[in-house]
């Protein structure tokens, strides 16, 4: 891996701040590290870095490839690129992983454009999850905010006609886009730093300096499989109230941010593949792993992941529907409760995503400012 250099500030007028832009992919720690970010949880003395007043940059994402945001996209980028010259830093990070979903020349393009004085030395940040885990986080995602109903046998075939976990093909076009300024790190414990997704993105940021994490840890953790067949539950009732996605999203993951954790000796069953669907995955990504390897990961990272999915498979497959895990008196009660959910939802419907999006917020700044003894 190439680090950046910090520009010496005392040379020519080029600027000595350094743009990041961390751009996912999805479930690949992006939460825990937007947290961190955002709530300022680490200290680094000699690299000092900025981070907008927002968890991620979402919308400056979804204006480069939402056709009905992208007339936004000027007033958005302008607005950031006007935060990046004021801000008194070396580092100014952008986080959003709704970047993956970018072409790399339309970013470039935009980078180039918006912020021309730092884009020359720009860097690009993404991290991979090897195929088989991918496809189980993925699908424990969309089951989770109501994208997804049916089974994941299902859920291969759609993701598989669509080719969404190729992933050579994107990360060739940021690395033809970037060169090395483009970083790509895989999503396994073992090979990141200190076996931390936070930790390996701040080493490779702050060029090697030393750091210290002061503040929370991991967001955003996958729910069992039980929490998710209640969380289908809960979404299927909002289908039937007919309400907007994005009422779906914000309810379902402010739930799943108010789970307790397990009581002490109370199990709960983590989401796999079973053997057929495993041996299904490796076929259909092997030799995207293998070109991913080649170009990124000469140990062939990707590879040994993929191959070692159907080892850790069940035999029989895991079911979300709830019948399968609860009481038909636990289940009558799980019903009621997500249809009430649901019919309070349907109330100014447009009003509650920013409602629990605040309250996201303000959870994180005082628990952050807990954890620092401020």
């Amino acid at each position: 891996m190439k680090f950046p250099r910090f520009r010496d500030q005392n040379k020519g007028n080029a600027p000595a701040k350094k743009l990041v832009f961390h751009i996912g992919d999805a479930k690949t720690g992006s939460s825990s590290i937007q947290q961190v970010l955002f709530t300022g949880g680490y200290d680094c003395p000699t690299v000092k870095t900025a981070y907008p007043d927002s968890m991620a940059q979402i919308p400056l994402a979804r204006s480069l490839y939402v056709p009905e945001e992208k007339s936004r996209a000027k007033n958005r980028f302008k607005a950031t690129s006007s935060w990046v010259d004021k801000v008194d830093a070396d580092l100014a990070v952008i986080s959003a992983e709704h970047f993956e979903n970018v072409p790399p020349e339309t970013f470039k393009a935009a980078l180039e454009k918006y912020f021309s004085d730092y884009a020359e030395e720009a860097l690009v940040v993404a991290y991979v999850r090897p195929h088989a885990d991918r496809f189980v986080s993925a699908f424990s995602q969309r089951t989770k905010t109501g994208l997804f109903f049916r089974q994941m046998d299902h859920f291969h075939k759609r993701m598989s006609d669509k080719g969404r976990f190729m992933y050579t093909p994107r990360f060739a076009a940021w690395r033809d886009a970037f060169g090395d300024r483009f970083i790509l790190r895989p999503m396994i414990r073992s090979e990141l730093h200190e076996g931390d997704v936070v930790k390996d993105f701040l080493h490779t940021i702050l060029n090697g300096a030393p750091f210290e994490l002061t503040g929370l840890g991991t967001a955003n953790e996958s729910p069992s499989l039980e929490e998710l067949s209640v969380l289908r539950e809960l979404n299927l009732a909002f289908k039937k109230r007919d309400l907007p996605h994005g009422v779906y999203h914000a309810a379902s993951a402010h739930f799943s941010r108010v789970l307790p954790p397990p009581a002490i000796g109370e199990t709960r069953t983590k989401l796999r593949l079973h053997r057929a669907l495993a041996e299904d995955i490796v076929s259909t990504y092997r030799d995207d792993a293998q070109k991913l390897d080649a170009m990124f990961f000469p140990s062939g990272l990707m590879s040994k992941a993929l191959e070692a999915s159907v080892e850790k498979a069940v035999d029989t497959p895991m079911s979300t529907k709830a019948e399968a895990h609860f009481t038909p008196d636990s289940l009558r009660m799980i019903r009621a409760w997500s249809a009430l959910t649901a019919q309070i939802l349907t109330m100014e419907p447009e009003k509650w995503p920013p409602h629990f999006r605040g309250l996201r917020r303000r959870k994180l700044l005082e628990d952050a400012k807990a954890e620092s003894g401020a």
